[in-house]
């Protein structure tokens, strides 16, 4: 007995089948995909013992062979299924979890394109995408589409999204056919009187489709059989990749587990964007290793996506809090941190760069001497601005969930890298430049006419301004100032001063050259060290401040 689906079951049936019967399955399979059933089909074949003992010994063969073994295997199966009896049809309802459509419209709003690999008909598969919201099908005149026509309308509205949303969800999705585009070309060539191979047919139909989905203006679908996607990857993966991503979605249907995984490598060479593969099943483990990040969802058919996937939900609705909150959270978490720490040392190195301007470019460091102990001079204000970068960049929230999951449109900012741009880069050196600039300067002219400051204790005064700067630059760079980052800064602050105070205490000689001992004490005790450096740090953070105040004002940020 075998099992299967139809394009792998009708072509090795026997011609000794009842044609009534034939018709009669036929229908009825077409019938359950319309109503979203996914259908199977059930054929026998008689083997006398000599058959199956020669079959047997192929198989054996086949599955101990080192080289090609899958395919060894493969063509030993085919060589058994032919001349198969009908048996019969059969129907199991594939139904959606609870939160699915919701969860699909979420991510259409968010600017995600969502292609949809099933090994199910079209009927099925164009059945399935209705009622999950990832077309937007007219009305038919049947029975079945116009009752799930009419649920998915109810349900849409029901969901609370913005008017832009709602708007986006409502527009009827024009669907596209591949074997209808390739139907078209081949007689556009018998009219011609001309022949075609394969490579050069594939091209010229993708190159047709591309021009049909650019002219439209409702949203594209585009649906593509298993059959002509082994002919696309074989000849034009890539051209047809340009045209697909062109679409709103793209609905695969009676596709392997092969061309899954093949259809994800494919994408990956030639989209600049990270692919995200979500299956439940065993034939989804090469797509979900294949992609950039893999999410297995908890189902009835094994563990064995769960395993192989990088994330793993019971749920599909998870998935849009784990793209649109902790995935939005953490690229822009990871974003801001890269910029600071390029901001944070390009700063000091500039404040030893200027220092290098008075002293022959000599090499030497006139810092704190608590970075001559350490024998590690950039570690010093890593060691004392480290918590609030790590609070900022464990617990900081761009927008907050609620807005997220009200508000998909926001994800963009996220999507498009908004954050971390090439001008980002800039306007943080820049920045750093600048604060630099001020950290050296403003304590060189206001020290250089104090016959009794030493180079300990002009060295203290930068080093001070320094960290309090880098403070001061996490909180206002900060989306969301919470109780974590307050925390870290004042225990930093805290921590700072109290290491400075007891290190000088104590450290009499314990240093070559000059002496530590009591410069914090002396310069704590000075007015001009604290207006040096109040106005340093307000000088030094005003612009980044006062930037951020106007552009946050005048223009929305995540648009």
């Amino acid at each position: 007995f075998i099992k299967g689906a139809e394009t792998s079951i009708w072509p090795h049936l026997s011609s000794l089948n009842d044609v009534h019967m034939k018709a009669t399955i036929e229908q009825n399979s077409l019938s359950f995909a319309e109503q979203g059933y996914r259908s199977l089909l059930v054929a026998y074949r008689q083997l006398t013992l000599t058959e199956f003992e020669s079959w047997f010994q192929q198989y054996e063969q086949a599955a101990n062979s080192l080289a090609n073994r899958d395919d060894a295997i493969s063509d030993a199966a085919t060589a058994i299924e032919v001349e198969l009896m009908l048996a019969g049809l059969t129907a199991v309802e594939d139904k959606l979890q609870d939160g699915v459509p919701k969860a699909i419209a979420t991510l259409r709003c968010a600017g995600i394109k969502i292609w949809l690999l099933t090994g199910d008909k079209q009927a099925t598969a164009l059945s399935t995408a209705q009622a999950a919201s990832l077309v937007n099908i007219p009305q038919t005149s049947t029975s079945g589409n116009s009752s799930l026509s009419k649920n998915n309308s109810s349900a849409t509205n029901s969901w609370d999204f913005g008017a832009s949303a709602q708007a986006q969800l409502n527009q009827y999705t024009h669907m596209i056919y591949y074997s209808s585009q390739l139907i078209e070309m081949d007689q556009l060539l018998r009219t011609r009187g001309g022949t075609m191979s394969d490579e050069l047919r594939t091209g010229e139909t993708i190159s047709r489709m591309s021009e049909v989905i650019a002219a439209q203006n409702l949203p594209v679908s585009l649906v593509v059989t298993g059959e002509d996607l082994g002919v696309i990857l074989r000849y034009k993966p890539k051209e047809f990749m340009k045209a697909a991503c062109q679409c709103q979605s793209v609905l695969f249907c009676r596709v392997s587990a092969k061309q899954k995984r093949e259809l994800v490598s494919v994408a990956k060479s030639v989209f600049k964007y990270r692919i995200l593969a979500i299956g439940d099943g065993a034939n989804d483990v090469g797509m979900i290793r294949e992609s950039n990040c893999g999410v297995a969802v908890y189902g009835r058919e094994g563990s064995q996506a769960v395993a192989a996937g990088d994330f793993a939900v019971d749920r599909f609705e998870c998935l849009t809090r784990l793209l649109l909150v902790h995935g939005a959270w953490c690229f822009t978490r990871t974003c801001e941190l890269i910029l600071y720490t390029f901001m944070h040392n390009c700063a000091y190195v500039f404040v030893i760069f200027y220092h290098q301007l008075f002293n022959g470019f000599s090499g030497a460091v006139s810092l704190h001497s608590l970075c001559e102990y350490l024998k590690a001079p950039i570690d010093i204000r890593n060691l004392f601005t480290v918590l609030p970068q790590c609070a900022a960049a464990l617990f900081d929230q761009h927008v907050p969930a609620e807005r997220a999951l009200r508000e998909p449109q926001l994800y963009k900012y996220t999507l498009h890298s908004k954050c971390y741009r090439i001008q980002s880069y800039w306007i943080n050196i820049l920045d750093a430049v600048w604060q630099s600039t001020v950290i050296f300067f403003m304590a060189y002219f206001s020290y250089q006419t104090q016959s009794n400051m030493d180079v300990s204790s002009f060295g203290f005064s930068l080093i001070f301004s320094m960290v309090i700067t880098s403070l001061i630059h996490v909180i206002i760079q900060t989306s969301r100032i919470d109780w974590s980052v307050i925390a870290a800064t004042a225990f930093s602050i805290l921590v700072f001063l109290g290491f400075t105070l007891i290190f000088d205490s104590i450290c009499v000689d314990c240093l070559a050259g000059e002496s530590p001992y009591q410069v914090s004490y002396h310069s704590f005790q000075q007015g001009r060290f604290w207006f040096t450096n109040l106005l340093t740090i307000v000088t030094a953070m005003m612009p980044r401040y006062t930037v951020k105040c106007i552009y946050n004002k005048v223009r929305n940020p995540f648009m």
